[in-house]
């Protein structure tokens, strides 16, 4: 799936770790940066709308 989102253009996604949560780590500018690219790459691969609600939490980590 990181591959996958990397090809998808989310160059700055480190890892993502799918169960019944799943958990990415991404380096971003800011966090209206960081919540549109998780948005987006949520609602075009993560998620299946069919099937799934999804919603997104975001923290902020310093390195």
């Amino acid at each position: 799936v990181c591959a996958a989102a990397q090809r998808l253009g989310h160059g700055a996604i480190q890892s993502i770790r799918i169960g019944k949560a799943i958990e990415i780590r991404l380096e971003a500018p800011d966090a209206a940066t960081a919540r549109q690219q998780l948005e987006s790459l949520s609602a075009n691969l993560l998620a299946n709308p069919v099937m799934e609600t999804w919603s997104l939490e975001l923290h902020h980590q310093d390195a």
